[in-house]
């Protein structure tokens, strides 16, 4: 495991910071805040599509054992790594473009790289990017594997869910994200710059 090894972390260490959920409330009210207004614009001329009432929590746990794991390797290695040589927004934008050839190398893989249209791609890498910056400042701020993982858990089972919705809305609140997370990020005592 890299953080194992770079960083000298066990794997009892990752594991326990994984599952560790007693976190302030402040750091809930922060994942609440972004996660409300990533998925607004769907309240606004969408819908959540709920067939089966044990369809969030299904997804949501998938989505915590594959979208957790992923964070492990984003937030928990890849970026403080980064961040030891070159600032926090740089460092977001490197980890936003390789998450997202990550991504890109996985829909290859299953399949599913074909069905998706430029619009459809585009609006993916809009949201992947602020996303990246949504993970990173509440990792900054609340230093908790188990934050970043919920969160990337809870993102991933909305935006399944997600049916329709205001994209001018939906380009608003990406727009406020970005700002607040790079905010979130410049109050971090131990970030010496942004650029």
């Amino acid at each position: 495991m890299t953080v194992n090894k770079y960083k000298g972390i066990s794997l009892k260490t990752v594991l326990k910071d994984f599952f560790y959920i007693k976190q302030g409330p402040v750091d809930y009210l922060l994942v609440f805040t972004f996660l409300a207004l990533n998925f607004v614009y769907v309240l606004i001329g969408g819908q959540f599509q709920i067939n089966i009432w044990y369809l969030p929590l299904a997804l949501f746990l998938k989505a915590l054992v594959f979208g957790g794991i992923e964070e492990i390797g984003w937030r928990y290695a890849f970026q403080p790594i980064l961040e030891e040589k070159v600032p926090y927004i740089i460092a977001t934008v490197l980890t936003f473009m390789t998450w997202g050839i990550w991504h890109f190398a996985f829909f290859y893989i299953d399949g599913s790289l074909g069905d998706m249209s430029v619009a459809t791609g585009s609006h993916f890498c809009l949201s992947l990017l602020v996303n990246s910056f949504v993970l990173s400042a509440l990792y900054h701020k609340t230093n908790s594997l188990w934050i970043c993982a919920m969160t990337h858990a809870m993102i991933n089972v909305c935006s399944q869910l997600a049916v329709g919705g205001n994209q001018f809305v939906l380009y608003g609140c990406q727009a406020i994200i970005l700002v607040l997370a790079i905010l979130l990020s410049m109050k971090n005592k131990h970030q010496p710059s942004l650029l």
